[in-house]
């Protein structure tokens, strides 16, 4: 599959809530695609996979930063410790090729959710 080498920038929740942000046309990406990132072959630990949501190629957004050719959000990039700046490699991957060694989720606004879904339990 065809790759993409770029340095690695890192935005905050203040810039967009998004996991990634990045150029569809790089790699001719749509909604549902799955992208693989990674500081290079070599860094087996801090491969990452993601799903493209229609906001992570958001050509409106995008276009009020046409600098912007690829983004993770700061919880991104530091649960996986990569380093900002630094090159990385991105790549679009097969969905039947994708190997998950393991799973994380992560609950956003927990505290906001617990409350609401405290409250619904009530009604």
């Amino acid at each position: 599959m065809k790759a993409y080498t770029c340095q690695l920038r890192v935005h905050d929740e203040r810039f967009s809530k998004e996991d990634v942000l990045i150029a569809p046309e790089l790699l001719n990406l749509v909604e549902g695609d799955l992208i693989q990132f990674s500081h290079g072959p070599e860094e087996q630990d801090s491969k990452i996979i993601v799903q493209i949501t229609a906001g992570s190629i958001d050509k409106q957004f995008l276009s009020k930063h046409p600098q912007l050719n690829f983004s993770a959000s700061s919880a991104l990039a530091d649960s996986i410790e990569l380093t900002r700046r630094r090159e990385i490699v991105i790549q679009k991957i097969d969905e039947q090729s994708a190997v998950l060694d393991f799973v994380e989720i992560t609950f956003r606004d927990q505290y906001g959710n617990l409350v609401n879904l405290k409250g619904s339990r009530k009604a």
